[in-house]
């Protein structure tokens, strides 16, 4: 009995593990295609020349802001 319970705590050690270095991996990735797509469609949208497609000032400061990484809203 104690070698199963042993056994099963093992077990589920690794594959806590295994999930860990999973999401740091594939986490990574996701986040990284997900920021590229932003900065595509943002810079996009920076580049409209119809008027009533343009945005507004502060939509762009803070688009601005996340491509760089700046969390601070201080003005």
């Amino acid at each position: 009995m104690e070698n199963l319970v042993k056994a099963v705590s093992i077990i589920g050690a690794i594959l806590a593990g295994a999930k860990i270095i999973f999401e740091f991996t594939i986490g990574k990735l996701s986040r990284l295609r997900e920021e590229y797509r932003f900065a595509k469609e943002f810079l996009h949208d920076l580049q409209e020349t119809d008027a009533s497609k343009k945005l507004h000032p502060m939509a762009v400061e803070r688009g601005y802001r996340a491509l760089a990484g700046t969390r601070s809203s201080v003005i």
